[in-house]
């Protein structure tokens, strides 16, 4: 189901979260963390049960302790968490609960931050005409319309940046051709190396369209080029041109950074963009909408493909595809305020905002 399609109020929705300690698949954070010998045996026989369900191997007892009290950490956050029903969002389990706050910290920082044009590392970069902003549509939702490709997992890679750009093209490819192809984000890891992207190093959204748009022209399939979650020396990307079954891409453009231009680029196709996702609350986030603490060190790039709100309760949101695999978040989406901060965003949402584009309507 679409996220835009969770239409009710989380906050009233937290005891339908109550989970049984007796089934790892159905695990959402809302089981009572104490001390005690049988509460400690209880939150292993969990994390057992956690790490079967997510294939998770350790190599040694201690490595295996030290992820169970990260995991133990996490539960305490999503039990305390969960107990504010002030919020609109609630927390729970996935597969980051054992990672410890560097590995996390490391995850969210996966892509260059703000970078206005005047200072960008292509100097060439221009902003889209605002032209329209009055005509823009009340609700979007590009899932609905068949113009997003599955959630992916980066794993601990940290190419949030080439899955963020690699799925504004998927969105742009199905609009102009009609067919939604999922695109390789591996060929950006191995070949857009020559500048400012640097692999699971990190990279730049506007760096990974000008590779698209100006040395390629456009990028290989996933399935000939598969997602392998670490960088090789060897880039085996195809030659300039020779994309026959993908789109063209003949350029890229900034969008204002302000949420009218945003959601105006958003009702014509997916976007890229950049987003503070630092603060603890995004590593358990479960589902709602999303008003916990956050700033404006955009430094993780998603992809923005909706808007859309809930009239009886007068809240707006936007729709948010991250690359944290599909058992983070509402199926690995996430739902972000809109019309709280007209100007940035929620999380910085709106400043650093990217699309391409094709002048060709198929290949």
């Amino acid at each position: 189901m679409s996220p835009l399609k969770t239409i009710f109020f989380v906050a009233l929705t937290i005891g339908t979260l109550a989970t049984s300690p007796s089934s790892a698949s159905q695990f959402h954070g809302n089981e009572e963390v104490g001390t005690n010998h049988d509460e400690e045996e209880a939150m292993r026989e969990m994390h057992i049960k956690w790490m079967k369900e997510h294939g998770r191997v350790y190599n040694t007892i201690e490595e295996r302790e030290m992820r169970y009290q990260n995991f133990k950490a996490t539960a305490k956050f999503i039990e305390a968490s969960n107990k504010d029903t002030s919020k609109t969002y609630t927390s729970g389990f996935n597969a980051l609960s054992d990672l410890t706050d560097d590995e996390f910290q490391r995850l969210a920082t996966c892509a260059g931050g703000r970078v206005p044009p005047h200072s960008s590392p292509t100097n060439d970069a221009i902003y889209i005409d605002d032209a329209g902003l009055e005509d823009v549509r009340e609700y979007v939702d590009w899932v609905d319309a068949g113009a997003v490709t599955s959630v992916k997992d980066q794993g601990l890679c940290g190419s949030c940046w080439a899955f963020s750009a690699v799925g504004a093209v998927e969105g742009l490819n199905k609009i102009k051709t009609d067919d939604l192809v999922d695109l390789s984000v591996q060929q950006l890891i191995d070949c857009d190396t020559h500048g400012y992207n640097k692999g699971c190093s990190g990279g730049y959204i506007d760096k990974a369209m000008k590779y698209m748009s100006d040395i390629q022209q456009s990028i290989d399939t996933e399935e000939e080029y598969p997602y392998k979650g670490v960088q090789s020396p060897i880039c085996l990307a195809k030659p300039e041109g020779d994309y026959s079954d993908i789109i063209t891409v003949t350029g890229y453009a900034f969008v204002s950074p302000n949420e009218a231009s945003l959601a105006k680029e958003v009702s014509q196709q997916p976007v890229s963009a950049l987003v503070d996702f630092h603060d603890p609350e995004f590593k358990t986030y479960r589902t709602g909408v999303y008003d916990g603490h956050c700033g404006q060190n955009t430094t993780h790039a998603v992809l923005v493909v909706g808007y859309g709100g809930d009239v009886v309760i007068g809240q707006e949101w936007w729709v948010v595809k991250n690359s944290w695999g599909p058992q983070w978040g509402d199926g690995g989406y996430i739902r972000l305020p809109k019309g709280v901060n007209l100007k940035d965003g929620p999380c910085g949402l709106a400043m650093s905002a990217v699309v391409p584009y094709s002048e060709s309507e198929g290949n």
